[in-house]
């Protein structure tokens, strides 16, 4: 059996104040995204096989913080930590801070874990804040997915359904479900949206993970109500796969409120 972890859109950052938003003053008042991990944890004591961070991992993205990002979570779990990018992302900072490699320009990465293959789809794209999926990715996709492997997960950080939250979807071109749904893949796992959800895309599972850093919902009166309440996502892949919800048992924590219009 493999186990994974899944963790998403973090937001990491040594200094909130850096670059000045809408939602700096209240990101400043978070606590700590790898803190809010240890709280994750303590629902299992389980030895993982890899570990997913399917985007946003950066909040503003510089070199050395991708690579603090991923030396700390390679040596607390002492296995692959395998990444893709997210919209807050920086493609080059990133690349350059994990250490990922391209393909014709394309940022596209296959890992093996034990019998479980995990291919990085990207949709992070500097001028498409809600992803874009490119052409040239699902050519990449179709020619990898030419090699059958049963136990096969594609990870991007976008979710995929135009129904599934408030924010849009990914933009993608009609080929890639139909890729999808002919191959053999056995889950599709994305970030993005920072609420937890499941359901079917092609024909395909279809999981997205909550987050590290922070969450928004709108309150009763309509106001956009930031808060914190962490989940991951643990993955048991036998010959089919099984989830859990990891998430404290603390409740939510509330940070104040984004402006209207800010979604």
């Amino acid at each position: 059996m493999t186990a994974i972890l899944h963790l998403s859109d973090l937001h990491y950052s040594e200094d909130y104040h850096r670059t000045e938003t809408m939602y700096s003053p209240l990101m400043a008042q978070m606590t700590a995204p790898l803190r809010q991990l240890s709280w994750v944890l303590e629902k299992t004591d389980r030895k993982y096989d890899a570990v997913l961070l399917s985007g946003d991992i950066c909040e503003y993205g510089t070199e050395e913080e991708y690579r603090k990002v991923h030396e700390l979570l390679s040596e607390r779990f002492g296995c692959p930590v395998i990444v893709t990018a997210g919209n807050h992302d920086n493609l080059k900072e990133l690349i350059a801070g994990f250490g990922l490699s391209t393909v014709n320009g394309e940022l596209f990465e296959v890992h093996q874990v034990n019998d479980v293959r995990i291919i990085c789809l990207n949709s992070g794209h500097p001028e498409y804040n809600d992803g874009f999926i490119s052409q040239a990715s699902c050519d990449l996709l179709e020619e990898q997915l030419k090699t059958e492997v049963p136990k096969t997960i594609i990870m991007t950080h976008h979710h995929l359904l135009a129904d599934q939250f408030s924010l849009p979807c990914a933009a993608y071109p009609d080929r890639l479900k139909e890729i999808i749904e002919r191959s053999s893949v056995m889950a599709i796992v994305t970030g993005h949206t920072h609420h937890f959800y499941q359901g079917s895309f092609a024909g395909k599972r279809y999981l997205t993970c909550g987050s590290l850093s922070f969450v928004v919902d709108r309150d009763k009166t309509g106001k956009l109500l930031f808060y914190q309440s962490p989940s991951a996502l643990e993955y048991l892949i036998d010959e089919d796969l099984s989830y859990r919800i990891l998430d404290p048992e603390k409740e939510a924590r509330s940070i104040g409120y984004l402006p209207i219009g800010s979604d």
